[in-house]
Order: structure tokens, then C-alpha cells, then sequence
């Protein structure tokens, strides 16, 4: 304990009510009633205290403290932050998370992490995941809890929970993944799940209880002897197997050998396939080749007739041929002959007397086509001919216009361009029926004149009656007209004043008539279109006659 007032009468006042006069005896005695403390009087806080049952030192400068008791001995040091506590049976020692324990049956060290515990038949040194143990017989260590090596006086013995080895005075022991091989000093025994048990001794090799004996010798890999039945085990599994093979003739002593890189000799169990990357030799039965690049061909020629091969499909297919009444077959003379052809047809097909579901193609392109014909009366065996080089006959499919020289028909539906040379009456070829007369003239607001063409054809006829007082035409409205047509449009004036045409109808319409034309009450006209291309332009030209 220690004191951080000092009071010294105080202090030797009560000391002096403690003490008991003492007759000096031989042996010297001090007696003092309950505690006896002495400081050193510079008011440090230092001082040793004496009581019955014990005996305690301070250092009031550094609170480091001693106690001794009768069944204990603490030193205490706040200064290096440790402490030591010797009893009866033990001694503590402690400094930080460090702490040390030495008792009388046991001694243990501890970092607040790793820890060493030494007892009179083990130590243990364990860092929280890894630790060994060692007893008088046994050494064991633990990594991670999972891998283990035990070390004995006959044995030692690792494992990772799964697979062990096992090293013991006469042999050694491996077991993985349910497969165990034993090495002894005369024999080598392996077993498996699925595999043929083998044990190899000094003389000979035992495949299971003397089933396949190779007697004599094992030396350096090379069996003499000889070796009657093995055991062989069910696979139907997709793994590639390889094929094993010898050098030499059959005999004794003869190497296995497998190929496993250049085009192996494989076999598939699954599929029952055999894949080598060449065969020699007859395939009497075989049906197909399931992955064969190249045959054997040979040259032919003559009259005779072959019937060309084919497959049902895509893959590993047999080759089909067909022998029957009019079948696929090529003669040596170069001929193809068959029944019946589906599909285009490239050069000449010498008997063809129909040609089934001929195909057609739209086409609207702007490609000139020449226009097939035939020379005689429809008949048999009647080829087609086209003519490209004199005055063609052509089509071009953009614009519907059939081209030629000089055409006869009968009758002709559509816009003609060019001239029918032999036709009795036309504007501008004779013989062509004008279109029929339409009143698809519209006069409106008084000022505007509307006339609609025919798109498809480059000829229109109509007719307009004006009614009620004058009326002036300003603007001439033109639709559905194509280059180089013809419009005529019939006028009757039914109205009590002149209808006037001005010359200024519209853009790009030139009039014939150099001031405004006028048509009088009842009186008839005649309003002439022509849609004409002057130097890149399109130009409507326009005259109007008063009929009498």
C-alpha cells in the first residue's frame, strides 16, 4: 500500500500505542500488535508494510508492488505492465495478452493467439487453425484440421481427409479415390473399384487369386512368361479408347504398345465406331463409312450403262443407287438419261419433248429481253429462237414498251409510241382507235381548267359545256399525261357571253394562238393538247379553233 500524506508525529503517536514493551531477551525478538509500516520519509509513496499474514512492498514512484503471503507471492509491475504470482502449486506470469503458467502438472505459454501447453505426457502447440501434438508415442500434426500426419514408434500415416498413406515397417499404403496399392518387401498389391486386383511378387504377377499367372520373372518393365486369361471389366461409356497392338509375331515376352497422337486407332464404346485415319484391305459387309474422305476409283469407258450414286441425307449416310424403269443412269457415250427433269436446265436435252413447271421470275427491271418465237406451227420437239441483231423484237419490262421494226396484229390495246405504218387513220399514226370520249373536263372558281389524261395510255378525248354569262379561262390544270400524247378536249359555249382563253395558262404551256381566243355564245371549239419534249423539256403545246 502507500500513502500520499505523510504525518510523521501521527504516525509514531500510533506506532508507539502498538508497540509492547519488550524485555530484552537472548533471542532478540520484536513483537508488534497488528502492523508494523516503515516509509522513507520524503513523501514518495514508498513504504513496506508488515501485518500477521503479510508482508508488502510499494514503490510509490512507480506503483510497482511485491506481496508476500503465506500461501502466495505477487509482484506486481505497473511500469512494464506484467506480473508474476507464485502459489503453492503454480507460477503465473503475465505481461500484456502474453501470459505463461508453470504448474505442477502442466506449463502453458500464450500469445492471446497462439498457444503451447506442456504436461508430463504431451505438448500442444496450437496457433487457432494449425497445431501439434506430441506424446510419448505419437506425434501429430494438423493443418487446417483437415491434412494430418501422425508419426509413431511403427507407423506413420498421412491424410487429407479422403486420401491417406500409410508408411508402417513392412510396407507402405496408398488409398485414393476407393483404389488402395501396397508395396510389402516381396509383393505389390493393387485394387480398385472397377479395376483388376494385381499383386506382383518377386517370381510372378497374380491377377486375383491366381487367375492369369505370369510365372518366371519382372524385370525392367518386361514380362516373361506367359500370361493365359485376364479379367476384363463392361464399358459402354462416350470415352475414346485406344487399341493396343504388338511389333513383333505372337510370343512370349511381347510389348503392348497404344497409338494416341498420329490419326489413332481409337474405338468409341458407345457407338461401337472404329476410327483409324486410313483402311486398307476389303470392307465385305460394311454398309457405310462413316468418316471416309477418299474411295478407290476406276477408269471406265464404253456403252455400258452406270447408275449414278446418291444418299438419303445429311451425315453418315449408305450410298444408294436406283436400277429401274426410267432411273437416273450415264452411259460411257456421255449421255445422262433419266425419266423425268425437275428444276433449270442448262444445255441441250436431245429427246426432251415437254418441259414440265416452267419457272418464271418477276422482272420490272430497266433490261432490254428479246422476245422468244418459234419458225414453224406448234408441234414437237419445236425449239425456240430469239432474234438480237436485225431490227429486234424487244421488251423493256420498266416501262411496258414493246419495240420492233414493223408489227401485225389484228388489234392493238394500249399507248402506242412510233409509227403503224399500215393503219387508215390516226392523229399521228393512222388506224389507232382514239380513247373513248370522257367528260373528265372540270371548270371551277372561274378561272381554272382541269383536264385528266389516262395513265395508261398516251390518247384522250373530252368535252365541257360553259353555261350562264362570260367566262374567262386563266389556268390550264393538266394530270395523267405521259410525253409525246395527244389530248383533245370539245368545247360548247351553252352560256349568254364569250368564253375567253388567255395565252398565259401555266408553266411550260405554250399557246398557238399569240392573243386570247374567244369562243361565242352558242358555238362550238376544239382545245388541241400535245405533250411534247423540247430541249430536256416538257412542254404542252395548246391551239383552239372556233368550229363552224
Amino acid at each position: 500500500m502507500s500513502y500520499n500524506t505523510y504525518d510523521l508525529n501521527s504516525k509514531i503517536n500510533y506506532l508507539n500505542s502498538k508497540l509492547i514493551p519488550i524485555v530484552p531477551s537472548p533471542s532478540h525478538v520484536l513483537d508488534v500488535v497488528d502492523t508494523i509500516i516503515v516509509e522513507d520519509g520524503l513523501a514518495t509513496g514508498s513504504n513496506t508494510t508488515i501485518t500477521p499474514v503479510e508482508v508488502s512492498l510499494t514503490n510509490g514512484t512507480t506503483t510497482d508492488y511485491l506481496s508476500i503471503t503465506p500461501n502466495a507471492i505477487l509482484i506486481d509491475s505497473i511500469t512494464t505492465n506484467a506480473s508474476t504470482n507464485i502459489t503453492w502449486n503454480n507460477i503465473v506470469q503475465t505481461n500484456g495478452t502474453h501470459s505463461n503458467t508453470t504448474a505442477w502438472d502442466s506449463s502453458s505459454l500464450s500469445d492471446g493467439i497462439n498457444t503451447t501447453i506442456i504436461r508430463p505426457d504431451q505438448i500442444n502447440i496450437n496457433d487457432s487453425i494449425n497445431f501439434i501434438i506430441t506424446t510419448p508415442n505419437q506425434i501429430s500434426l494438423f493443418d487446417d484440421g483437415i491434412n494430418t500426419t501422425t508419426i509413431q514408434a511403427n507407423t506413420t500415416n498421412y491424410t487429407n481427409g479422403i486420401d491417406s498413406v500409410n508408411i508402417y515397417p513392412s510396407l507402405i499404403q496408398v488409398n485414393s479415390g476407393g483404389g488402395s496399392a501396397i508395396l510389402a518387401g516381396n509383393v505389390l498389391n493393387i485394387q480398385g473399384n472397377l479395376d483388376v486386383d494385381c499383386q506382383i511378387f518377386n517370381t510372378h504377377i497374380d491377377f486375383t487369386s491366381s487367375l492369369g499367372v505370369v510365372a518366371n520373372s519382372l524385370t525392367s518393365g518386361n514380362w516373361s512368361g506367359s500370361c493365359s486369361k485376364i479379367n476384363t471389366t463392361s464399358d459402354n461409356s462416350t470415352s475414346t479408347c485406344y487399341i493396343p497392338f504388338q511389333k513383333t509375331t505372337a510370343g512370349n515376352a511381347s510389348q503392348l504398345y497404344v497409338d494416341d497422337v498420329t490419326g489413332p486407332l481409337t474405338y468409341k464404346p458407345s457407338t461401337g465406331v472404329l476410327t483409324a485415319t486410313t483402311f486398307s484391305g476389303n470392307a465385305t459387309t460394311a454398309s457405310t463409312a462413316s468418316v471416309a474422305t477418299t474411295i478407290t476409283s476406276t477408269l471406265s469407258s464404253g456403252s455400258s450403262t452406270w447408275y449414278p450414286t446418291f444418299v438419303a441425307g445429311a451425315g453418315n449416310q449408305s450410298i444408294l443407287f436406283n436400277s429401274g424403269v426410267g432411273s437416273l443412269s450415264y452411259s460411257g457415250s456421255g449421255v445422262l438419261s433419266c425419266a423425268t427433269f425437275s428444276g433449270a436446265l442448262n444445255g441441250l436435252a436431245s429427246t426432251a419433248t415437254t418441259a414440265a413447271n416452267v419457272l418464271t421470275v418477276s422482272d420490272n427491271s430497266a433490261t432490254t429481253c428479246y422476245i422468244p418465237f418459234i419458225k414453224s406451227v406448234a408441234g414437237a420437239s419445236t425449239p425456240l429462237y430469239v432474234d438480237d441483231t436485225t431490227g429486234v423484237l424487244s421488251y423493256i419490262p420498266s416501262t411496258g414498251v414493246l419495240n420492233a421494226p414493223a408489227m401485225t396484229s389484228t388489234t392493238f390495246t394500249g399507248a402506242l409510241t412510233g409509227n403503224a405504218t399500215t393503219s387508215t387513220t390516226s392523229t399521228t399514226a393512222s388506224n389507232v382507235n382514239l380513247a373513248t370520249t370522257a367528260n373528265t373536263a372540270v371548270y371551277t372558281l372561274g378561272t381554272t381548267l382541269s383536264i385528266a389524261g389516262v395513265a395508261s395510255t398516251s390518247f384522250k378525248n373530252s368535252n365541257i359545256i360553259f353555261t350562264g354569262t362570260s367566262n374567262t379561262v386563266s389556268i390550264l390544270a393538266l394530270t395523267l399525261t405521259q410525253i409525246n400524247g395527244e389530248y383533245n378536249l370539245g368545247i360548247y359555249n351553252s352560256g349568254s357571253g364569250n368564253v375567253t382563253f388567255q395565252t398565259n395558262l401555266g408553266t411550260n404551256i405554250r399557246t398557238t394562238y399569240s392573243s386570247n381566243y374567244t369562243i361565242p355564245p352558242a358555238t362550238y371549239g376544239l382545245m388541241n393538247i400535245r405533250v411534247l419534249t423540247i430541249n430536256a423539256l416538257t412542254v404542252y403545246v395548246v391551239s383552239i379553233n372556233q368550229l363552224t
